[in-house]
């Protein structure tokens, strides 16, 4: 009777011990989808900066491009 009772509370404790691994590595799941979520809106967001007009623009000033028809100054001290 004792090595029934045994057999049993080992099962059980087993499969709990189981069915809170498995939650933990669903919590991790779902930590992980939550940041790849952000990422995705930080990454669509800059996508959609970047076929701006106004955009493209300022990055190209930034390299040094000048537009068609302007002329480009260097000025030092």
């Amino acid at each position: 009777m004792i090595a029934v009772l045994a057999l049993i509370a080992y099962l059980w404790i087993t499969g709990l011990a189981g069915l809170l691994a498995r939650h933990a590595q669903a919590e991790r799941g779902l930590a992980q989808v939550h940041r790849l979520a952000a990422e995705n809106r930080t990454l669509l967001a800059e996508e959609h900066a970047l076929t701006q007009r106004a955009t493209i623009l300022a990055r190209a000033r930034q390299l040094g491009m000048v537009g068609r028809g302007e002329q480009s100054f260097i000025i030092t001290h």
